[in-house]
C-alpha cells in the first residue's frame, strides 16, 4: 500500500493509493529485490479528513502561533520566537542546536541534535527523535545569556515531536524549528516548546517520504547532485518546473556572483537496512525564477493553487568519480494544494 497526505492551512487529508504492482531495476548494492508498490496514476483514491493541528504550520501541534502568552502553565517553557537562535557546535561531531528564552518563566532552554553520533543525515528531520537526538538543557530563573551549548543535557528527554532544520546544512535547508519536547529532571520537569514559525513568511512546506517494509532493506534517495541540491523531490505547476532552491551556478539578483564547483553526488539511505525510515526537506515557500536580461535568479512567494510533487527513490546505488547515485529510481506523482504544511508520500510494504 502506498499513501500520501498533505496538510493545508485549514485541513489535513489522507489519500490512500491502492493499485497495480510496479517493479524496480538495478542490482548494485541492494539487499532485496524491489518491493511491490502502487502506481499513483491508476490507483483508486479514498480521502479521509482529519482535524487541523491548530498551529497552522508545523508538526508540533497544540499551540497557537503566539508563544509569549503569559497564561501558559508553569510546567511549560515556551521560547519566544524572537529570541530563538540557530547554531552549530564547535566539537568533534556534527551537532546543531536551537536556543531561546521564555519571558514568562524567565527560563532558557537549548535543544541540541547530535547528528553524527546518532547516524542521522544532515538535513531536515520530523518526528524521528529519540534519546540523544535531541538532548535538552534548561536554566531556570535567568534572563540570559542563552545560546550556550553542552555535550549532554541536564534533563532527560521523554519524548519529542515536530520538525527541525538548519540553514548551515546547505541550499536545501532553512532555519526552522517547530518542536515540543517532554523532559524530566531536578532542574525542570515538563514541556519545552520551540517554534519560530510565527516569524516565517511565507510559511515553509515539508516534503517527505516515509517507508515501511516487512523485510529489512536499504532504500535510497538522491540527496545531492552536481549543484549540491536534492533531486528526490520535484515540483511543477501546470507542467512548469518550480525551482525550489537557490542555485550556485547562477547568482542571486542583487548579490555578488559566485561560481560553484561540481558537488559530490550523495544519497541518503532512508531505512539503513531496517524495517522503516523517512527523509524530509523544507521548502521556504519561494520559487526561484530567471531574470534572463541580467542572468540572475530572483525569489518570490509561490502563489496559491494546485501543484504536483514527484517523489523519487530506489533500491540500488552505484559509485563513480563524482560520488554515489541512486540507480533506476522509481518516481511517484501526487497533486496538492498550496499553501500546505506537509506533503508526505508513504510507502507501506508491510504485507
Amino acid at each position: 500500500m502506498r499513501r500520501w497526505f498533505y496538510t493545508g492551512s485549514m485541513h489535513r487529508a489522507l489519500i490512500f493509493l491502492c493499485g497495480v504492482l510496479v517493479s524496480c531495476g538495478g542490482t548494485v548494492q541492494t539487499n532485496q529485490s524491489a518491493p511491490a508498490g502502487t502506481d499513483a496514476g491508476g490507483a483508486d483514491v479514498v480521502a479521509e479528513a482529519i482535524a487541523a493541528s491548530g498551529r497552522g504550520g508545523g508538526g508540533a501541534g497544540g499551540s497557537s502561533g503566539s508563544v509569549s502568552d503569559a497564561s501558559h502553565p508553569a510546567d511549560t517553557i515556551v521560547l519566544d520566537p524572537s529570541t530563538i537562535q540557530f547554531f552549530g557546535l564547535p566539537i568533534n561531531s556534527m551537532r546543531a542546536a536551537v536556543s531561546g528564552w521564555d519571558p514568562v518563566l524567565h527560563a532558557c532552554a537549548t535543544i541540541t541534535w547530535d547528528y553524527s553520533n546518532n547516524g542521522m543525515y544532515m538535513g531536515a528531520h520530523c518526528d524521528d527523535f529519540k534519546a540523544g537526538f535531541p538532548y535538552v538543557n534548561v536554566t531556570m530563573n535567568t534572563d540570559g545569556p542563552y545560546g550556550t551549548w553542552e555535550y549532554t543535557g541536564n534533563v532527560e528527554l521523554d519524548a519529542a515531536k515536530g520538525c527541525v532544520d538548519f540553514k548551515q546544512f546547505g541550499p536545501a535547508s532553512v532555519d526552522w524549528v517547530d518542536v515540543v519536547a517532554q523532559v524530566h529532571g531536578p532542574v525542570f520537569t515538563g514541556t519545552v516548546v520551540a517554534s519560530n514559525l510565527a516569524l516565517l513568511s511565507p510559511k515553509p512546506t515539508v516534503f517527505g517520504i516515509r517507508y515501511v517494509t516487512d523485510v529489512p532493506e536499504d532504500v535510497y534517495v538522491q540527496s545531492s547532485n552536481d549543484l549540491g541540491l536534492p533531486t528526490w523531490v520535484h515540483v511543477t505547476q501546470q507542467g512548469s518546473k518550480v525551482e525550489l532552491f537557490d542555485r550556485c551556478d547562477i547568482p542571486k539578483c542583487g548579490e555578488p556572483s559566485g561560481v560553484c564547483g561540481a558537488s559530490q553526488h550523495q544519497v541518503v539511505d532512508i531505512t539503513s537496512g531496517t524495517y522503516q525510515g523517512q527523509v524530509y526537506l523544507m521548502w521556504d515557500g519561494r520559487q526561484r525564477k530567471l531574470d534572463a536580461a541580467n542572468h540572475c535568479m530572483y525569489a518570490e512567494p509561490a502563489g496559491s493553487g494546485t501543484y504536483e510533487a514527484q517523489f523519487c527513490l530506489g533500491w540500488s546505488i552505484g559509485q563513480s568519480t563524482i560520488g554515489t547515485d541512486v540507480l533506476n529510481p522509481q518516481c511517484y506523482s501526487v497533486t496538492f494544494s498550496y499553501p500546505a504544511d506537509r506533503v508526505v508520500y508513504e510507502i507501506n510494504n508491510g504485507g
